[in-house]
């Protein structure tokens, strides 16, 4: 399990990973602790009129580990125990689709330290993450 990224300046561009033979992914994705292609700080998709406005999320970090409880694909939004909700940005979510959802802890939620109100949702399996907002808590029902 990665630590969290680290804060970067405004105008960061993503950071590929080279690899062998020349070869370079600019997923976002993490390798060795290393945090790859995350997105400008300054990028106007992540502005949100109301930033944290369910609150923040109680637990995130490399110390919790989640299962996914539930999935709305039409919506993008999917739950952790304790009916905390979230919303896949739109441009992630090709990312989040291919993930396996029901496959037990497998995901981490960090908070992202260069877009404010947004958190990083990390598969522990495939190594990539996704960003999403959190909605707060659902009532159980």
């Amino acid at each position: 399990i990665p630590p969290p990224p680290m804060m970067r300046s405004r105008d960061t561009e993503p950071e590929a990973e080279r690899g062998a033979g020349g070869r370079i992914d600019n997923t976002p994705h993490v390798n060795e602790n290393h945090w790859y292609g995350h997105d400008r700080p300054d990028d106007p998709r992540y502005v949100l009129l109301k930033p944290f406005l369910y609150g923040h999320f109680a637990h995130p970090g490399p110390g919790y580990r989640y299962e996914v409880k539930k999935v709305d694909i039409e919506q993008h939004l999917f739950w952790l125990p304790g009916d905390y909700e979230f919303r896949v940005a739109n441009w992630d979510w090709p990312i989040w689709s291919k993930w396996c959802t029901d496959c037990g802890d497998d995901f981490v939620v960090y908070s992202d330290p260069d877009h404010k109100g947004w958190y990083l949702v990390y598969d522990v399996d495939v190594g990539s993450y996704v960003h999403a907002e959190y909605l707060g808590r659902d009532a159980p029902g």
